[in-house]
C-alpha cells in the first residue's frame, strides 16, 4: 500500500557547499514504514551513516532493512536561451519571458555512480576491505527509475502551464519574498501564459510594474518557479511509479496544496493521527496516552490486533473518516457493517467522490476530470485515495479490548 512506503531525500546541500545527512530521519523512516527509498545525493548518506554508526553496523543496516537507493542525477532545465542546442539552432533562441523545459541527465550513469562512490567512501574512516563490502551492499540496493517518471512530469507541467496554473503564481510570489524580500499581496501577481509550440511557452507577468524588477530578474524569477513546478510534478510522478508517499519539504507541501489542496490533505501522514484522535473522542474510547495515568494494555493482544486484516481495513477507513459525520462514525461502530462496506457507493461515498472531483475540477491547474488538463499524475492520486474498502468492527470491539481496565 502507498501509505506503507516512503520515498524522499535525507541529505541536503548546505549554503557553504557541504552536505548534511539527517541520520535520525533515515532511521525513523526505516522503523515506521515498510520500505524507504532514498533519493540519494551522491551517496553521501552512507558516508554519514558509516562515520556515525560505524561501518559494520551500517553494513548490517543496509543488508537487513527494506531500503532502496536512487542515485540518479536526472533533472529539468530551462533551455529556451541555450543557443547551442539543436532545437534552438533550428527554431531560434527564445527572448526573455519565454521558456522551454527539457529533461537533462548524464550520458553514462555507471560512470556517474562510480564517481559518487569515490567521493563518498573516500571520507569513511575504515579499512579498505570493509569499504569495498559497503560499496557492494550499496550497489545491490541501487535501483534505476524509469525515464517515464521525468517525461510524465514534463507532460504534466505543460498541462499545468496550459491551464494557467495558480501554483505558478504561488511559486513566483514565494520566490519574490525569498530572493528579493518583496511580499506581494495575495493575488497581486498576474500571469498570462501562451503556448508557442509543444515545448515552448511565453509567460507575461505584471512583476515589473508591481515590484520594479527589471526584465532580466523577472525572467530568472519566473524560470525558477517553472522549474519548481516541474519538480513538484516529479515528486507526484515518483509517488505514482513507486507506490510510495513522498517525504515532502514544508515548502513543497505549501506549493502542492496550492495545486492539489484537497488531495494532498489526504496524503499528509500526520493527518492520520488526527483522524484517529477524532474517532476515539467521538466514541469515548481510551487512548494510548492514558497509559501515563495508570491505564494498562494487553501487549499480546496489541501485537495480534496490529497485524490483523481488520486493523488494515480500519486504517483504510480511517483515512476517509474526516468526511464522515459523528453520527455516521457511531453508526459504523454500532454494527452497520454492510453500510460501511458499501461506503463508496452510498450517498455519503458518492458525495465524497463528488467533492473530490469537483474540488479538483475547480483548480485551474488541473481542470475537470473529463478534460485533457488532468494528467496521469493527478489521476493517480484520486485512484489511490478512493479505492473501495470495507470497514470492519476493529474500532468498536478489538481496539477497546486492548485496554485491560476498560
Amino acid at each position: 500500500m502507498i501509505h506503507e512506503r516512503v520515498i524522499g531525500c535525507s541529505t541536503t546541500l548546505e549554503e557553504n557547499n557541504t552536505y548534511y545527512t539527517d541520520i535520525g530521519q533515515i532511521l525513523r523512516r526505516l522503523l515506521i514504514f515498510e520500505e524507504y527509498t532514498i533519493k540519494s545525493i551522491r551517496l553521501r548518506e552512507f558516508e554519514a551513516l558509516s562515520n556515525t554508526l560505524g561501518i559494520e553496523k551500517t553494513l548490517e543496516l543496509i543488508k537487513e532493512s527494506p531500503l532502496k537507493i536512487i542515485a540518479d542525477p536526472t533533472t529539468f532545465a530551462q533551455t529556451g536561451q541555450a543557443a547551442i542546442l539543436d532545437k534552438r539552432i533550428r527554431s531560434g533562441v527564445l527572448p526573455l519571458g519565454s521558456y522551454s523545459l527539457s529533461v537533462l541527465s548524464v550520458p553514462d550513469k555507471r560512470d556517474y555512480i562510480s564517481g559518487c562512490f569515490s567521493e563518498s567512501t573516500s571520507r569513511i574512516n575504515a579499512h579498505k576491505n570493509k569499504v569495498k563490502k559497503l560499496k557492494l551492499e550499496i550497489a545491490k540496493k541501487i535501483i534505476h527509475p524509469d525515464i517515464e517518471i521525468s517525461t510524465e512530469s514534463l507532460k504534466q507541467t505543460h498541462l499545468d502551464l496550459n491551464s494557467q496554473s495558480p501554483t505558478l503564481n504561488y511559486l513566483i510570489e514565494r520566490n519574490l519574498k525569498s530572493l528579493h524580500n518583496i511580499t506581494p499581496s495575495h493575488g497581486e501577481i498576474k500571469t498570462s501564459i501562451t503556448q508557442i509550440d509543444n515545448e515552448d511557452f511565453r509567460i507575461e507577468t505584471n512583476i515589473g510594474r508591481s515590484t520594479g524588477l527589471d526584465m532580466q530578474n523577472e525572467h530568472k524569477l519566473v524560470e525558477k518557479a517553472v522549474l519548481e513546478l516541474a519538480g513538484l510534478n516529479k515528486v507526484l510522478s515518483e509517488m505514482n511509479h513507486f507506490e510510495a508517499m513522498s517525504g515532502f519539504k514544508e515548502s513543497d507541501i505549501e506549493a502542492l496544496q496550492s495545486k492539489l489542496s484537497f488531495l494532498l490533505k489526504k496524503l499528509n501522514p500526520k493527518a492520520q493521527e488526527e483522524r484517529f484522535t477524532r474517532v476515539i473522542e467521538i466514541l469515548d474510547l481510551p487512548d494510548f496516552s492514558d497509559l501515563e495515568y495508570g491505564c494498562t494494555i494487553d501487549v499480546d493482544k496489541f501485537i495480534e490486533a496490529r497485524n490483523s486484516a481488520d486493523c488494515r481495513e480500519f486504517r483504510e477507513w480511517l483515512r476517509k473518516s474526516e468526511n464522515l459525520s459523528e453520527k455516521e462514525i457511531r453508526d459504523a461502530v454500532n454494527g452497520l457493517r454492510a453500510k460501511i462496506s458499501n461506503f463508496t457507493t452510498s450517498k455519503t461515498g458518492r458525495s465524497l467522490r463528488f467533492i473530490a472531483t469537483t474540488a479538483v475540477g475547480q483548480v485551474p491547474a488541473v481542470g475537470t476530470l473529463a478534460s485533457t488538463c488532468i494528467g496521469a499524475i493527478d489521476s493517480f492520486i484520486l485512484d489511490k485515495i478512493f479505492k473501495k474498502k470495507s470497514f470492519s468492527t476493529f474500532i468498536g470491539k478489538t481496539y477497546p479490548n486492548l485496554f485491560k481496565d476498560y
